[in-house]
């Protein structure tokens, strides 16, 4: 591809690198200092390299797991909404569905003949069941 930056050291891993000790820790300070002077600058280089792009790698990747991650919530977030919004409009239509009942039961009430009578609770949403039943009319004759 022209003009792709190739590193010509990429494949470059010193042997040396891997037996390194903490250069922080002052107890292998002078082991340290004695490894790095026996280094040419070439090996110090391909070092250099090795570690700066195995870091961008590193980082490469916590990039696209972090891109992963805001994916997901992403749409997850927009799920949520969904959901909520189909739980406003069964709210909705429950509230409609309690009006009709209530007023379904006033106007059998205003017949006179019927009465209800609260029989068994229902396990499946805790409201009482209702029954109706015929009762003679004070109007009517036996």
């Amino acid at each position: 591809m022209p003009g792709a930056k190739k590193s010509h050291l990429k494949d470059a891993k010193p042997s040396s690198i891997e037996s390194w000790t903490n250069p922080f820790d002052s107890d292998d300070e002078e082991k340290h200092t004695k490894k790095l002077e026996n280094q040419s600058v070439k090996e110090l280089e391909s070092s250099a390299v090795y570690k700066a792009e195995e870091t961008t790698n590193s980082v490469d990747n916590c990039m696209k797991f972090a891109e992963n991650i805001r994916e997901v919530a992403t749409k997850t977030l927009v799920t949520l909404h969904q959901q909520g919004e189909q739980i406003t409009r069964s709210h909705h239509v429950a509230v409609n569905i309690d009006h009709d009942l209530s007023r379904g039961e006033k106007l059998l009430g205003s017949l006179g003949g019927l009465q209800k009578l609260e029989t068994k609770e229902d396990t499946s949403n805790n409201r009482p069941s209702y029954c109706w039943r015929l009762m003679s009319s004070p109007h009517s004759h036996n």
